[in-house]
């Protein structure tokens, strides 16, 4: 795997994230 970096406290983001297919190599999210 890449450099994946996924910071996310809310486990709605995530999944919210997943559906839009966010989850890319190298996307960073902060919250």
């Amino acid at each position: 795997m890449t450099a994946r970096i996924l910071i996310i406290e809310d486990d709605e983001a995530i999944l919210t994230f997943l559906r839009r297919g966010l989850s890319y190599d190298g996307y960073q999210v902060e919250t």
